[in-house]
């Protein structure tokens, strides 16, 4: 009875595949993007990295909270996959798209595009990451579910990885700002397909019990009290990545002193 079907963890595992086409898509060219074809200086492409990861992580805690008090006739997660889809594939192709700005705009647009593409993969990836806990109450099934995932997870990120660079050669002839526009159309629509498999696909079948006391604006409230404790792990951890030298080093040290 608790056994989930095989096309149901197929079907799980395409919504990775379709997060990986943003994630390896973002992390592996992105900054190689930013500086060598939307011309941007690392520098400030380097920035614009360490703000919204820093912002990243407060933003996957406040997903979480909205998610588990998502009520639908369709469960608490599997619509936030649906309802990100367009969204997700929208700010990906915004992302790679070259504009004629100026150093400043072109800074400006940037700043937002990534914003906009990391907050719609955390309202994508959270609900979905969670959405494996209730489609069973089996932990062997969970096991087999989440080996399924890492799979989709390794297809989406070996599509990438194989075919970008030569995608963009072929649409772009050339021109390296149309190519990676083009390809990320084409990534885009298949992101969108994948995440409606999804969603058509999975089922919950466990409902969570209901852990939280406090309304969302309360524990919004408490979250902003807590906000320091959780920004500058975050900030020490990413500087010393970064940048990994001295001074980076004895301030990632001394935080984690601190919080221990």
């Amino acid at each position: 009875m608790n056994k989930i079907p095989l096309y149901e963890k197929i079907g799980y595992a395409m919504g990775d595949a379709g997060a990986n086409l943003v994630w390896r898509g973002a992390l592996a060219y992105l900054a190689v993007f930013y500086t060598d074809t939307f011309g941007i200086s690392a520098a400030a492409a380097a920035m614009l990295f360490l703000v919204v990861r820093l912002s990243d992580g407060v933003t996957d805690i406040i997903m979480g909270m909205i998610a588990d008090r998502t009520t639908t006739r369709f469960g608490k997660f599997r619509p936030w996959i649906l309802w990100s889809a367009p969204f997700l594939g929208l700010f990906m192709v915004l992302c790679f798209t070259t504009p004629d700005f100026n150093d400043t705009n072109k800074l400006i647009y940037a700043y937002i595009t990534y914003i906009g593409l990391t907050l719609a993969y955390t309202v994508s990836n959270v609900p979905y990451s969670a959405l494996m806990g209730v489609m069973s109450p089996d932990d062997t099934e969970r096991t087999k579910l989440s080996s399924f995932r890492f799979a989709g997870a390794f297809a989406g990120g070996l599509l990438v990885m194989g075919f970008l660079p030569e995608l963009v050669a072929y649409f772009g002839d050339g021109d390296n700002a149309k190519g990676y526009q083009l390809t990320m159309y084409l990534f885009a629509a298949l992101l969108i397909v994948l995440m409606v498999i999804t969603f058509v696909s999975t089922k919950e079948r466990v409902i969570p019990h209901k852990t939280t006391s406090g309304n969302l604006k309360s524990e919004l409230k408490d979250l902003t009290k807590n906000l320091p404790f959780i920004i500058l792990p975050l900030l020490a951890t990413t500087l010393f990545f970064y940048y990994r030298e001295i001074y980076s080093g004895l301030f990632f040290a001394f935080i984690m002193t601190m919080m221990t």
